[in-house]
């Protein structure tokens, strides 16, 4: 009965003010789903809520929520929620920045638990970085630009060190290797380096886990960015992965896993895409798949009603466009941003923004999926505000009315 998250909804559409009390007043009501909100005015008012009923926990908690509670425990009872005056909510100064990419927005400090199972911080990071690293005034331009970036933080963390550890003597191997030396370590899709680099990074965390996790490996395959990252700066549990179990007779160095991972990458990669190295490309692996329901599961009709688009980006770029490596296409971008906006408060009509597939649910129609190829190439479209515009250019109107034989209840 509490729960009042749609009016907050409708208020939002409505809001005239966003100084920070009429912000904390205008989210009252909201319950769930708890994220953050990053809000702005023409009058210059910034800032950053995380709404709703957050759970607050003892001390002596031994999960934090991070798993089930033994209900007849009291250490895992719940102690209310945060008081909505203590709630996570800051309003920004002149030249604040807000940044919000699934990391921990929450500062240093704050007195209260709000969760634990964040992103890591590398596409905050990289944001970070462009957004301070500027000669000239942001521009809605400015802005399209890093929202399209695919800089892999990530890679530009790990990779350096893994390449000086990493030696290989055949033909193949020498060649992936100055190719990644002299990779600028953007997953642009025309690149070889991104495919190389993910199928490596693959190829390496399964070689650090999969003797100790068996047959548990594949449900939690991926990247593993705490651990490669700890290991590469020598945090001797993390080195201790690097030691394969299921050999008795000799401890495995880090650099031989190195190796014979890159090695496993490339057969990987040549069986998948032939030998020819210079003939792999990103974007040949990376494809956006939108799978339409029903149809999606059938064979045939799958192919006829989805869409594939090929595009850059991945697991720690801006641009997101993650892959999941153990699924049956291990470099298929599976998860990223389907709408993208970038909006000028001073300028209304210069605002951007463009979304996935189209704007028909109707597969007959030319608009079902006319957007895809625009928003895989990083395209936009010009967000018109005034109605009578809109209307003017108005293919066709839909009208929605009740029919005069339905009585109302």
């Amino acid at each position: 009965p509490e729960d009042r998250t749609m009016e907050t909804a409708l208020g939002i559409f409505g809001a005239t003010d966003a100084s920070p009390s009429a912000v904390e007043k205008l989210f009252t009501p909201y319950r769930a789903p708890i994220q953050s909100f990053v809000y702005a005015s023409d009058q210059g008012d910034i800032g950053l809520i995380l709404p709703g009923a957050i759970p607050m926990r003892r001390a002596d908690n031994p999960v934090k929520g991070l798993l089930p509670g033994n209900g007849r425990d009291p250490r895992f009872d719940w102690q209310g929620h945060i008081p909505y005056a203590e709630g996570p909510h800051w309003a920004g100064r002149e030249n604040d920045m807000f940044i919000s990419a699934n990391n921990n927005v929450v500062p240093q400090g704050y007195p209260h638990q709000i969760a634990l199972d964040f992103d890591q911080e590398h596409r905050a990071r990289r944001i970070k970085f462009l957004l301070s690293n500027r000669d000239e005034p942001d521009t809605v331009t400015s802005f399209r630009a890093i929202q399209l970036d695919d800089g892999e933080q990530f890679a530009m963390d790990v990779l350096p060190p893994m390449l000086a550890r990493t030696s290989l003597a055949d033909e193949r191997g020498l060649r992936a290797l100055t190719l990644l030396k002299a990779w600028d370590m953007h997953m642009a899709p025309e690149r070889a380096e991104p495919l190389i680099y993910a199928a490596w990074m693959r190829q390496f965390t399964k070689a650090l886990a999969a003797d100790e996790l068996g047959d548990l490996f594949e449900r939690v395959w991926s990247d593993r960015p705490d651990l490669v990252t700890a290991l590469l700066k020598g945090d001797p549990v993390a080195v201790s992965f690097c030691d394969d179990v299921t050999t008795k007779d000799n401890a495995e160095s880090c650099e031989a896993i190195l190796a014979s991972s890159l090695d496993a990458a490339l057969n990987d990669l040549a069986g998948r895409y032939g030998g020819d190295m210079s003939a792999w490309s990103w974007g040949t692996a990376h494809q956006a798949t939108f799978s339409h329901s029903p149809f999606g599961f059938v064979p045939v009709l799958r192919d006829v009603f989805g869409l594939r688009e090929v595009m850059g980006g991945g697991n720690f770029t801006i641009q997101r466009a993650s892959y999941r490596a153990s699924s049956r296409e291990p470099f298929a971008a599976v998860h990223g941003s389907g709408y993208r906006a970038v909006y000028d408060l001073g300028a209304p009509n210069a605002s951007i923004f463009m979304i996935a597939t189209g704007q028909s649910g109707n597969v007959y129609s030319p608009y079902y999926g006319n957007l895809a190829p625009r928003w895989a190439k990083g395209e936009y479209l010009a967000m018109t505000t005034g109605a009578a515009e809109i209307e003017s250019h108005a293919v066709a109107t839909l009208v929605l009315q009740p029919s005069s034989s339905v009585s109302s209840r």
